[in-house]
């Protein structure tokens, strides 16, 4: 059963967020993950949150998800997006 990763970003440093987001995308794919959907949030119908970016990756499954964000290789980048955005990760189990 796929895995979905949705995240929301308040991005505070665009051009840091510029070079996660170059750098980020081939390191998914290499872990098997691909994006379903990553964009401008154009529009809040309910809710509080400042997001201003928004991204839907899936995966085949929960271990192949936490291999990629528990790796050597992202955990730098996990860094430059902390700094570059107040983020919320949601990890939702396709049905």
């Amino acid at each position: 059963m796929s895995i979905h990763l949705i995240a929301t970003l308040e991005v505070t440093d665009s051009t840091g967020i510029q070079e996660y987001v170059k750098q980020v995308v081939p390191l998914i794919e290499s872990f098997g993950g691909q994006y379903v959907l990553s964009g401008a949030v154009t529009q809040i119908l309910e809710g509080s949150t400042g997001a201003n970016l928004a991204a839907v990756i899936e995966f085949d499954d929960a271990a192949q998800m936490h291999n990629w964000y528990k790796s050597p290789a992202y955990a730098p980048l996990r860094e430059l997006r902390q700094r570059s955005a107040k983020t919320e990760l949601m990890v939702v189990e396709a049905l």
